[in-house]
């Protein structure tokens, strides 16, 4: 027997003499298993890797990747997932038993809804809590059954709400329970007016009508609704005018309109065109002088003589001083009055009192007075007093001789901020006020000026034959004022002249007559000559004027006109 060495087989082979059975095949494991348990609530299943409606459960391999959709049924709607699954979606892996769930719900019918409808009457508005009216835009909303919708009125500019009427009663809130259709109406009534008072004034003789309201007095008051445009009307009575409007109204037209929206004041001043002052009886001379509220003037004859005055506004004249005699000028200010009889200078108080001589001086014709100081032109051959111009101050006592070498002055002076002007035979001298070199700017050769008078800018002169001319303080032409006036044979004196903003005022006294005689002006340009008042008649002086009045003598009496 042969024997080798062939590893086990061999040897099993040489042993048993037969093949062992072959082996067995037993293949993979099985995969592990979990669970999955879905549950719907409500119209809808689940699809998708699993299929539910209800409660389902499912196994799958361990692992498994499952992607899950809800679907609602018609009306229905998908609320969420909950369990494994949260939110809209549902993808998960299933690595252990796991459970979700989709919920479906089914909204309730809709309710029913009702419509509101709101009118209005007058000036307003409606507005709705919730939202929906909003009236006069939006007048008509519809709102769910049962619902409480809440109303509240605004009323416009110059309205009151006044009430409901509709759904709604009174003036109250108003709620409406949307029951059913419902309409409400509210109603908005105008407000009474505002009512202001409107006070009226009216000075002099006038007066003032319109916009319900006359008034023919001193005063007289109104209500007038707010809103209201008042249109007034001032109307002067017979020989007046309207001078000026006040408080609420302002310039010097008959109409003044204003809209009423507080309680006002208006007022106007009327005045008269000419006003006597004193009548003509044979004792009124040609001296005269004004301050801020008074007329002095000379008296003579008939068992009456002295310095006189008389309100501006009129009234009854007043003996200021009987001490003296023969007033050949006077100037007054708010304190006293002043006056020369050609060889003295006197003062007495404005309100009436005893007089004083102040100063001593020759052939004084006019004086200027500025606070304490008086100023005059001495005239040569007067007693052995010097010619020149003097300055007399009333608080020291003192006098001043400002010019007298080659000084020949005729009488006229006057005063402005920084110079002393007078009258000299041949022309117009000037000096400082307070002394200094003198000269002559206007010389005229054979005129003899009586009269001088100054503003800002011009010097005004007017001669011994009445012509009047005027001329630029720095020179330049001159300008005849009186070229309206005709000549006669000669021409009364005195030869006087006012001036105020820049408009000079004469008397003419022509003895030609002819009806030429009578009261003037002209501008300082020589332009705007006016006769304000003529007459037959030679008996005119004066004037004096203020910034509203002119004062005069005529025919004996002593008037205030309108300027």
């Amino acid at each position: 027997m042969r024997v080798w060495w062939a590893g086990v087989a061999a040897i099993a082979i040489g042993c048993g003499g037969r093949e062992p059975p072959p082996a067995q095949n037993k293949g993979p494991p099985a995969a592990e298993q979990v669970t999955l348990a879905i549950t719907t609530s409500g119209d809808g299943a689940v699809h998708g890797d699993a299929e539910c409606r209800g409660a389902c459960t499912q196994r799958f391999a361990k692992g498994s990747k499952l992607a899950l959709q809800a679907v609602a049924d018609s009306g229905a709607k998908f609320d969420g997932w909950g369990g494994a699954c949260g939110g809209d979606t549902c993808a998960l892996t299933l690595d252990a038993d796991a459970a979700v769930t989709a919920t479906f719900t089914r909204p309730p019918p809709p309710k029913p809804q009702h419509r509101l409808a709101v009118s209005l009457s007058g000036n307003g508005s409606v507005r709705s809590a919730p939202s929906g009216i909003d009236c006069g835009a939006t007048c008509l909303a519809s709102y769910d059954e049962g619902m409480q919708v809440a109303l509240t009125p605004a009323p416009g500019p110059g309205f009151a709400f006044s009430g409901w009427s509709g759904a709604c009663n009174g003036a109250d809130g108003c709620v409406v329970m949307m029951n059913g259709d419902a309409s409400v109406s509210a109603r908005f009534d105008p407000l009474p007016p505002q009512m202001f008072s409107v006070t009226v004034n009216v000075a002099g003789p006038g007066r003032i009508a319109g916009s319900g309201i006359d008034c023919p007095g001193t005063a007289c008051t109104a209500q007038i609704a707010a809103g209201t445009l008042l249109s007034l009307t001032a109307a002067a009575n017979g020989g007046a005018r309207l001078t000026a409007w006040g408080g609420a109204c302002a310039g010097s037209g008959a109409v003044c309109s204003v809209l009423v929206g507080q309680n006002l004041s208006v007022g106007a001043s009327f005045d008269n065109e000419v006003l006597v002052l004193a009548a003509a009886d044979g004792t009124n001379s040609n001296a005269l002088a004004i301050n801020s509220t008074s007329v002095f003037y000379a008296r003579y004859g008939n068992n009456v003589y002295g310095l006189w005055s008389v309100p501006k506004a009129g009234g009854t004249p007043m003996l200021v001083n009987s001490d003296s005699c023969c007033f050949n000028t006077i100037v007054a200010d708010d304190n006293y009055v002043y006056w020369t009889n050609w060889d003295a200078i006197y003062r007495a108080p404005a309100a009436g009192g005893s007089s004083k001589q102040l100063f001593r001086a020759g052939g004084v014709r006019e004086i200027a007075v500025d606070g304490d100081r008086v100023f005059w032109a001495q005239q040569a051959g007067w007693y052995g007093f010097t010619a020149g111009i003097y300055v007399g101050s009333v608080s020291a006592a003192t006098v001043t001789a400002l010019v007298t070498t080659s000084a020949l002055p005729s009488g006229g002076i006057a005063i402005d901020a920084q110079n002393v002007w007078w009258t000299d035979q041949h022309g117009i001298g000037r000096v400082p006020r307070s002394g200094g070199p003198s000269d002559m700017p206007i010389q005229c050769g054979t005129c003899i000026p009586l009269t001088v008078k100054v503003d800002f800018d011009n010097v005004y002169v007017r001669n011994f034959d009445g012509e009047t001319w005027s001329r630029a303080k720095a020179g330049g032409d001159f300008h005849q004022l009186d070229a309206g006036n005709p000549r006669g044979n000669f021409i009364f004196q005195p030869v006087e002249l006012d001036v105020n903003a820049k408009v000079a005022y004469w008397t003419w006294r022509d003895a030609g007559g002819g009806g030429n005689q009578g009261l003037f002006r002209a501008n300082a340009d020589g332009s705007g000559w006016t006769a304000l008042e003529k007459s037959a008649d030679t008996y005119w002086s004066g004037p004096r004027v203020d910034d509203k009045y002119i004062f005069y003598f005529h025919a004996g009496a002593l008037y205030r006109r309108l300027k």
